[in-house]
């Protein structure tokens, strides 16, 4: 569940999500909040700082959002989201980036809410 400080950002702020390659502990998750939370309270664009928030979602999703009313998140700042991410990753053995998995809402209600699935499986129908 989101945290109440995503009620002070505009509906309008701009969000990134990034899929963890597998499911995080909690304790991984709660670290990986942690740190988030640090990147994202340092987190500059062209020197300026960014109103940002960031959350763990089901221990799979990583969203960070940016309030851009105040500043806008550009080229550089976008740039260093991307390396804090990676960098997450690495130390969490975990792929942010591997585009090769989607995630949906299952069939079944006795299924969780939201399954993995490979591309390849997607795209066969299964």
């Amino acid at each position: 569940m989101f945290s109440t400080e995503l009620n002070r950002f505009p509906a309008d702020s701009r969000v990134w999500v990034y899929v963890s390659g597998r499911q995080l502990t909690e304790e991984e998750s709660i670290s990986a909040l942690e740190r988030a939370r640090i990147f994202v309270g340092d987190w500059t664009s062209h020197d300026r700082r960014l109103k940002a928030h960031a959350e763990i979602l089901s221990g799979r999703f990583l969203i960070l959002l940016v309030d851009e009313s105040q500043a806008g998140a550009s080229g550089c700042g976008i740039d260093k989201s991307v390396h804090f991410v990676r960098q997450l990753g690495e130390s969490l053995n975990t792929d942010f980036f591997d585009r090769m998995v989607l995630f949906g809402k299952k069939k079944s209600w006795s299924e969780p809410p939201v399954g993995k699935i490979s591309r390849k499986d997607s795209e066969q129908g299964t």
